[in-house]
């Protein structure tokens, strides 16, 4: 199989094709339809259960956004449960079993690592969320490109793996615009996440995948060979894999996007191929896991669970990672305790409060933010230099560029077809331009959209884990850790049916007011005091639960109450880029 035709196999994976490439609108779309359709096999179902006296099962996957591995089991009583496919296998590889050996030899041959290193590409853009990683490019490198870009000798093929130099999402656009300073480190935490995934997938196959680091010393050295590499290499490219080195290569001249790892190939047991597949290779467990897992941002409230089942995830990963120089630490809460409700109500302040993301989505803060561009039109220029009482006024009456609107939120506006970019300018439906006004109201919106979901924080999962780090640590391991931590956590996790999710955007916005909070409410004192003077910093949440059914009531009780059914199609999934955009072949 040629490597166009591979990439553009996995495009054609079932529900995850259709899923890639696919606007928000498309997407909404399809899961309406899926929707109805499991509504009419549920109705179905229940009348069968009752008439034969025995379990019916539905295949509720496609409405949660998966291939395979995710069922709904009714009853002759009509009550109903969601059950997750368990993958044993996996669970064995996590904990430690089965790791390909340390002697496994170099494989130099890209057409015999190919299928391998594109699905630890996809298996890294599919999980676990999809949306923060899905700016990691990978490059496929020859052992002579490997050579050449690490200046040292080199006996396997691989993939250059880059990734931006700062975070990016609705979110942080969001808060760089309120002037709030990014600190979550997210690159680093994304980066070792979609790392994480590609070794797994690798060892799921019997084959190993070794990390050389790029250290910032080398990396414009590096960066400069790869904008060679890449513009030798254009000629032999065609279609989707020439368009995504072209703009691969702008990004490094722009250096925002930098090479940070090559991971070599190193082969073991011999490829399974299957060429009704995608990429031509049968999947392996791991894979599998991949293809079925969903981030789901509600959990069931009917199935509590211990304490224990959360720490051991914790104590797993941290076991398997080699973490023993104490970078990380955790602090595990129940739904039903005053502290976990307190988070929240920390979480909804950071955007709702006096010094919130509401308060702070202002004009001024926009005309402060605009202020030292150099690019203005004259008429905007002049309004940034107006007194703030007159900010609003003028601020209905001219236009705000395309190019000035932070990268994400205009994507955003754009996506549901209710905005268009052209010359420059968004326009809505009756062809008016964006202002300044009309911009920081949409913003405000999708920031109260947020604090909306923050307030019933405590009410979603029955545990709620915060990933501590250690500061006087280096930071780009440190991080990096913490992202190996959280991908096995959550990779553990769907492997034996629990349903789980991380959040980093809440302790960007309210990271200091949990971080007093915890100080104030552990009895851990040598922790208090970590906490107290600054040496220990809450990074990560991470939720635990079990899968929640389709008659279970959310929000009860409260005006948005709604059904465990409805909530799957209320749940939002975002788009995925075909794997084409993030994966360029050697030819």
């Amino acid at each position: 199989m040629k490597a166009n035709q591979l990439l553009a196999s996995y495009d054609e994976y079932g529900l995850l094709g259709e899923l890639s490439g696919a606007s928000q609108a498309d997407l909404d779309k399809l899961f309406r339809k899926a929707h109805q359709q499991l509504q009419d096999e549920l109705q179905a179902a229940r009348r069968q259960a009752a008439e034969q006296n025995r379990q019916i099962s539905i295949d509720a996957s496609r409405l949660s956004g998966v291939i395979a591995g995710d069922w709904i089991r009714v009853a002759p009583d009509q009550t109903s449960l969601r059950q997750l496919t368990e993958f044993p296998e996996v669970v064995a590889g996590l904990l430690g079993q089965n790791k390909p050996a340390d002697s496994l030899p170099a494989c130099a041959s890209l057409d015999d690592a190919r299928p391998l290193l594109a699905r630890c590409a996809y298996n890294g853009l599919w999980s676990p969320s999809g949306t923060n990683w899905q700016p990691i490019r990978t490059v496929e490198l020859s052992a002579a490109e490997v050579a050449l870009v690490m200046s040292q000798p080199a006996q396997a093929c691989g993939l250059l793996v880059l990734a931006r130099r700062q975070y990016q999402s609705v979110l942080s656009d969001i808060a760089g615009l309120c002037g709030f300073e990014q600190t979550s480190h997210a690159e680093q935490i994304d980066l070792a996440i979609w790392l994480l995934a590609a070794e797994q997938t690798a060892a799921g196959h019997g084959w190993r995948l070794d990390s050389l680091r790029l250290a910032p010393q080398d990396q414009a050295r590096a960066t400069e060979k790869m904008i060679k590499i890449l513009s030798q290499r254009i000629k032999r490219l065609s279609g989707p894999s020439q368009l995504a080195a072209k703009e691969l290569i702008q990004s490094l001249e722009a250096d925002d996007h930098y090479p940070a790892i090559i991971l070599e190939a190193f082969q073991g047991r011999e490829l399974i191929t299957a060429g009704n597949q995608p990429g031509g290779l049968m999947p392996a467990p791991f894979d599998r896991l991949v293809a079925a897992r969903s981030t789901q941002r509600v959990a069931s409230p009917s199935q509590d669970l211990a304490r224990e089942q959360l720490s051991d995830l914790f104590e797993s990963a941290y076991e398997f990672l080699a973490q023993n120089d104490n970078l990380l630490s955790s602090m595990i809460f129940g739904w039903q305790e005053e502290l976990t409700a307190k988070i929240g109500q920390a979480m909804h302040a950071g955007i709702e409060g006096p010094n919130g993301l509401l308060s702070r989505a202002s004009l001024a803060n926009l005309s402060r933010l605009l202020r030292d561009r150099t690019d203005l039109p004259d008429d905007l220029e002049a309004w940034t230099g107006l007194e703030e009482d007159q900010l609003e006024a003028r601020g209905k009456e001219i236009a705000i560029p395309a190019r000035l609107i932070p990268r994400h939120i205009c994507a955003k506006l754009t996506e549901g077809g209710q905005f268009r970019v052209e010359d420059d300018f968004v326009l809505d439906q009756r062809g008016r331009r964006l202002t300044p006004v009309r911009l920081i109201k949409i913003v405000r919106m999708m920031s109260r959209a947020f604090g909306k979901f923050f307030l019933s924080f405590e009410n979603t999962h029955p545990l709620l884990g915060i990933i501590l780090v250690k500061t006087s640590a280096d930071s780009e391991k440190t991080y990096r850790a913490a992202g190996r931590l959280v991908a096995h956590m959550t990779f553990l996790a769907r492997a034996r049916g629990f349903t789980s999710i991380i959040k980093s955007g809440p302790l960007e916005i309210a990271g200091a007011a949990i971080q007093k909070l915890l100080t104030e409410n552990t009895s851990d004192q040598p922790a208090k005091q970590k906490l107290s003077q600054g040496e220990l910093v809450p990074v990560l949440t991470f939720q635990l639960g079990m899968p929640l059914g389709p008659d279970e009531l959310v929000a009860p009780g409260q005006p948005n109450e709604h059904s465990g059914l409805a909530e799957r199609l209320l749940d939002k999934r975002a788009p995925r880029a075909p794997l084409a955009a993030h994966y360029i072949p050697l030819e």
